[in-house]
């Protein structure tokens, strides 16, 4: 799995029972992402992506993974993917005070 672009957004016009639960949302885009029945694990310093949704591309490929964060994570918190049965890989992608 190689991932080429993590994104991060703050969740704006939703309602407000999410915004309760989740904070932000983040999107990982690259390429060697599976299909499988163990899930991807994202997770952003010490805090796990919920509610992660595959993104497929027309071509029915995986070309990433998206999730929900309950809390606004730190500047400098690195990105981690993996699947539930293996150790997550360091991205080398962060946050930073300035999501997309």
């Amino acid at each position: 799995m190689q991932v080429d672009n993590v994104r991060f957004e703050a969740l704006e016009d939703v309602p407000a029972e999410l915004l309760d639960r989740w904070k932000m949302r983040v999107i990982v885009e690259g390429e060697g992402f599976e299909a499988r029945a163990l899930p991807i694990v994202v997770e952003v310093g010490e805090q796990r992506a919920q509610m992660l949704v595959t993104l497929i591309t027309d071509e029915a490929d995986v070309a990433g993974v998206q999730g929900l964060l309950p809390k606004i994570p730190t500047p400098g918190d690195e990105v981690s993917v993996g699947y539930a049965d293996r150790p997550l890989i360091a991205t080398g992608h962060e946050f930073s005070d300035n999501p997309s």
